[in-house]
């Protein structure tokens, strides 16, 4: 039977919004970074600038989806520049996550599409393409450099695209009020055959050997966010805090040790290196 993966990408912001402009089709608002829908989100009563931003997509209820996370495809701190001026003063920097999904009963990560976020400042320098991005990490704060040149005042332009086409806007209209937690795009991924992992079905490159996150499930956790990882990794003796990227290396061997000491902590809290 044809599996179906599904996720759910949801306001970046941790308040409520209202929408700007939205796309119903592509190319109506503008889609600069390859989605097939685009939305600018911004803030009700307040000013965005400053404001978080974090990776928010959950999997789909009602579908084969066990689990979703995101890996960094292009950007991260000061690399990509979100206007095509190449100045950061026009309307900050930028960060696209290719948003890969785990059907139910399989240890295989499959891409399922992408959300880009435009207009940030303040992204963490271990957001750098390869890095792993789990749900409800920080990607930023919304920035509060505008030029006129690209955009004429603080918001957040949000991207989504599908690996074949199903993506299905949920906001639309301009005005619009988008709660903290609302979906703004589902993203559809539908696999023939009875499991993703058949050789018919391409994995992830980036898929982590022996899963982080289910080594956290199998203690009734949540994987900690990339900032905690980074301190957990240091904590043990494996490298610098600044040098954690969530790269597959770098996760193969916190794992390694993770596993080895039966523990699966939150923080670098009592660790120490073996």
């Amino acid at each position: 039977m044809p599996i179906t993966l599904q996720a759910n990408v949801r306001n970046p912001y941790t308040e409520t919004v209202a929408s700007m402009s939205l796309s119903s089709a592509p190319g109506a608002h503008h889609t600069v970074v390859g989605g097939d829908f685009s939305l600018d989100v911004n803030m009700l009563g307040t000013l965005d600038a400053g404001k978080p931003a974090i990776f928010d997509v959950a999997p789909a209820a009602d579908t084969d989806t066990a689990e979703v996370r995101g890996v960094v495809d292009k950007g991260g701190g000061t690399s990509w520049v979100a206007c095509a001026s190449g100045d950061p003063n026009d309307g900050g920097f930028a960060i696209r996550i290719t948003i890969e999904g785990r059907a139910t009963g399989s240890s295989e990560w499959v891409p399922v599409g992408m959300v880009a976020v435009l207009h940030l400042k303040d992204i963490p320098p271990a957001l750098r393409p390869g890095a792993l991005v789990a749900p409800g990490d920080l990607l930023g704060v919304a920035t509060d450099k505008f030029g006129g040149r690209c955009s004429g005042g603080p918001h957040l332009h949000v991207e989504a695209a599908t690996q074949d086409g199903q993506t299905r806007p949920f906001v639309h209209r301009v005005g619009q009020r988008v709660e903290a937690g609302s979906v703004l795009f589902s993203l559809t991924r539908v696999l023939n055959g009875t499991s993703p992992s058949s050789p018919s079905q391409p994995s992830s490159p980036t898929a982590l050997p022996g899963s982080l996150s289910e080594h956290y499930a199998a203690h009734n956790l949540p994987l900690p966010p990339l900032s905690a990882r980074a301190t957990i990794y240091a904590a043990l003796g494996l490298g610098q805090a600044a040098e954690y990227g969530g790269s597959v290396e770098q996760n193969v061997a916190l794992l390694a040790v993770l596993a080895r000491r039966g523990i699966a902590p939150v923080s670098a809290d009592g660790l120490s290196p073996e």
